[in-house]
């Protein structure tokens, strides 16, 4: 459905898969603000895939940059994050095994150690997570 101005795009429905998200234009008169606008965004947009790597590839293709490069990770996922040209971010994962809880547990801590390295590598409007000065994930101030 076209904005008031017949150039901007008051509503649409994207589908993923069995999923549907609505996304507008940014309206500032109706509180519809971007993330440009916020300076970045405090919410990321997940899927679940059956092939991350295809995903992955496909948003990078269309001009989405990454933040976090696609990887298999400590708690099972094949997982990665990638930024659209909006400022939308999105983590893109695909579920390639169970993790024993007691392997789990000793990953968490070596994983948990390189996000953080990661995350105070990024730019602070980038980062994804902030940790206490003994490595454990804790809530941004």
């Amino acid at each position: 459905m076209p904005g008031p101005d017949g150039k901007s795009v008051m509503h649409a429905e994207l589908q993923i898969g069995d999923s549907v998200i609505f996304l507008n234009d940014e309206f500032p008169e109706m509180g519809a603000k971007s993330p440009q606008t916020l300076n970045g965004t405090p919410v990321t947009i997940h899927l679940y895939v059956k092939d991350a790597n295809a995903w992955f590839k496909r948003a990078v293709d269309a001009g989405a940059k990454v933040t976090m490069p696609l990887e298999d990770t400590f708690w099972g996922d094949r997982f990665g994050q990638v930024v659209d040209p909006f400022g939308h971010r999105w983590s893109i994962a695909t579920h390639v095994e169970d993790v024993v809880a007691e392997r789990d547990a000793e990953a968490r801590r070596g994983g948990l150690r390189r996000l953080k390295r990661e995350a105070l590598r990024a730019p602070e409007k980038q980062r994804t997570g902030c940790f206490s000065e003994r490595g454990s994930l804790t809530r941004c101030a």
